[in-house]
């Protein structure tokens, strides 16, 4: 798994970096970037799993950031930090579907917490796709059998059964 931290603040991508390394959390990469346009390159070429985003930055903020990630890729989670409470930011941050929204100071606890939540949350996802496809396939192996089985289905025709039956 990998995760982007984004924050135009150097000290704090310092901490956030050393916060997750030395926690009992495994991601393979530990990607950074200063400002959301850098942010989107790394997206682009890495694919990270998770977005960990400031909302104040200059030129773009972490709310376009999770907007742009929503769009293009709405696989990856965002998890937005701010020392602000308004009200327009979580709902900016529920339109743009963010995973999580952690206020500053920066808790370790709560903020690895909130990292785990998200890993357990890709991870059942991605069990739930692998099992979709593991009985997809197990359908288009028996099609002949199941066709079969379905050809008495009160007389209506096989992709209506196909469809009602097996949702495929």
């Amino acid at each position: 798994m990998k995760i982007l931290i984004v924050d135009d603040e150097d000290i704090q991508r310092q901490k956030l970096v050393q916060l997750i390394s030395e926690s009992p959390l495994s991601f393979s990469d530990i990607l950074c970037a200063p400002e959301v346009p850098t942010a989107i390159d790394i997206i682009e070429t890495h694919h990270p799993d998770i977005v960990l985003s400031d909302i104040r930055m200059p030129v773009k903020n972490g709310l376009d950031l999770a907007q742009y990630v929503k769009e293009t890729y709405p696989e990856i989670l965002v998890i937005l930090i701010t020392g602000y409470s308004e009200f327009e930011y979580a709902q900016a941050a529920i339109r743009y579907n963010v995973f999580d929204y952690i206020l500053k100071p920066i808790d370790a606890e709560s903020t690895l917490s909130c990292i785990r939540h998200a890993i357990a949350k890709l991870e059942a996802s991605r069990r739930r796709e692998s099992n979709y496809e593991v009985l997809r396939s197990y359908f288009n192996e028996n099609e002949s059998y199941i066709r079969k089985r379905c050809e008495n289905c009160d007389g209506r025709k096989w992709d209506f059964c196909r469809q009602e039956h097996w949702n495929v």
